[in-house]
């Protein structure tokens, strides 16, 4: 890890020490010339002066999630008009969360410079990165008093929730006369080899907790499930359900390509399970080890305002169902008027639940007896 991560931790906890780590007193106390950012804090115009000094930001997830690389072009040009920056986009496309994570880590504990300066992930891939402390700790609500809120950080400031996912079984409404109730519905007979899954049992992580079905029930439902499944698909793989290759993906991962698809015409819908229903979180880290550890900063508080969460909505269809204004929430609200059950899966969460990881395991296995 370098020096310039050190203060910078201390930058976003103390706006007298960052000045002193960076020198940036009179940069930002003499500068006019930022009218968008002149209403921010002082913390964040210092924070805005080391981004530009940084020039690049490195970001990296699927092309599938989260918008890919055209959302994060946008973003990053808005938060350059937004902040009165020039900050130049590379990003590296990789699909899988759990290789980018592993990616860092490897660097990490190479003591290499991040190849990305910013880590998406959920509390899955998250709680082995947070327990080796290789993320920065930053005062988020300081940084944005008022808009983010002690609710949306966890694991001591150095993970910040972003958008929120539903964790349902997607299916196609011209492949069904009843419209699925619950996940026990895709047991009946008339389902049988129509039905994807992932290899790795995504979304049955979160049931396998005890409060929710706990291991025994999920197992048995993965069992049970097993002769139904026809093949396995990848996460962001919703259109072979549209086009009715599969007839339902028991279970999708977070919901995002739902309202996607349906807005194109699709003939999609997903139930959730009324008693046990995930509510997911991605969440944005920013490396230790990074690079343009302010750059990324910057970037992930851009995501929070107004503009940057009606980017998300409008192009990825998922934002923070904490915000008023979110669109999600909206959706979670009428779920629940129906009688769905919700769960956080979040960070604490995820620590609490030990018994998550030995019945994925167990689920995998059984997955892998189905695929043969």
């Amino acid at each position: 890890m370098t020096e310039t991560c050190f203060c910078f931790s201390v930058l976003v906890r103390s706006v007298r020490s960052f000045i002193g780590a960076f020198g940036l007193v009179a940069s930002f106390m003499m500068s006019s010339s930022l009218a968008f950012a002149q209403a921010d804090p002082p913390v964040v115009q210092a924070l805005i002066e080391q981004a530009k000094k940084e020039a690049t930001l490195r970001l990296s997830w699927g092309e599938a999630t989260l918008g890919g690389s055209g959302l994060a072009r946008q973003m990053v040009a808005r938060m350059n008009k937004r902040y009165g920056t020039n900050i130049e986009l590379r990003f590296t496309p990789i699909e899988a969360l759990a290789r980018i994570a592993s990616q860092l880590l490897v660097e990490f504990q190479s003591n290499q410079p991040a190849f990305s300066d910013l880590y998406m992930g959920t509390a899955a891939q998250l709680v082995p990165l947070i327990e080796r402390k290789m993320f920065l700790p930053i005062a988020w609500t300081e940084l944005a008093p008022g808009r983010i809120t002690a609710q949306m950080i966890d694991a001591d400031g150095t993970s910040l929730k972003v958008v929120t996912g539903l964790t349902g079984a997607l299916y196609n409404t011209d492949a069904v006369k009843l419209a699925p109730k619950d996940f026990f519905d895709f047991l009946k007979p008339e389902w049988k080899g129509k039905i994807a899954t992932t290899v790795f049992g995504a979304g049955f992580d979160g049931l396998a907790a005890n409060g929710m079905w706990g291991p025994e029930k999920t197992l048995q439902f993965v069992r049970d499930l097993a002769p139904q499944i026809g093949g396995f698909i990848n996460c962001t793989d919703t259109e072979r359900i549209a086009v009715n290759e599969f007839s339902a993906f028991v279970l999708d991962c977070v919901g995002d390509k739902l309202t996607i698809f349906q807005e194109k015409g699709a003939p999609l819908d997903m139930v959730l399970q009324p008693d046990a229903t995930a509510r997911r979180y991605f969440y944005f880290q920013v490396p230790r080890h990074a690079r343009s550890s302010a750059a990324a900063t910057l970037f992930a508080l851009f995501a929070h305002s107004v503009e940057g969460q009606k980017m998300l909505w409008d192009d990825a269809k998922l934002d923070l169902a904490l915000y008023p204004e979110s669109q999600m929430a909206k959706r979670i609200a009428k779920y629940e008027a129906a009688g769905v059950k919700f769960t956080d899966v979040t960070i604490p969460w995820w620590q609490a639940h030990p018994e998550i990881g030995p019945t994925v395991e167990q689920i995998t296995k059984i997955l892998a007896q189905a695929k043969r």
